[in-house]
């Protein structure tokens, strides 16, 4: 499996090129990713900026996250695709990508889940990623 990736949005305008392994791959069920995603879960991988390059424009929308911090979203101006974001008041030398803007089957696993107080009641969570709430550090 190779150690560099590639991510973009719906219409290839703004890319993220990663190098080695995320540090952290985490799935979200709290309601403000499922907004962001459209879907129940997000899943994301986190890199450390020194391992990510972005190219071509971004827009940048500034909330809250569902525990009161502070999260920076960059999506594409032309098809509204999030793709990355930051994370200031937790993890302010990394940075999120959303797994899906990679388009590969063999992405890592997560290694835990969140806010799974939100999450459907059909929806299963393996037992070994669980974490309920946020982390105060990851």
């Amino acid at each position: 499996m190779s150690s560099n990736r590639t991510a973009h949005c719906c219409c290839g305008a703004l890319n993220v090129q990663t190098t080695g392994a995320p540090e952290l791959v985490a799935a979200c069920c709290c309601g403000e990713c499922q907004r962001r995603t459209g879907s129940i879960v997000s899943v994301s991988g986190y890199w450390k900026r020194n391992n990510v390059v972005t190219s071509g424009s971004a827009k940048r929308y500034l909330r809250k996250g569902h525990g009161g911090r502070d999260v920076e979203l960059y999506f594409c101006p032309a098809c509204g695709s999030t793709v990355y974001w930051l994370l200031p008041d937790l993890k302010p030398e990394w940075v999120a990508i959303a797994a899906g803007m990679f388009g590969d089957a063999n992405f890592p696993r997560p290694s835990m889940s969140v806010w799974e107080k939100t999450k459907p009641d059909w929806l299963s969570i393996p037992a070994d990623v669980h974490l309920d709430g946020q982390p105060q550090e990851v």
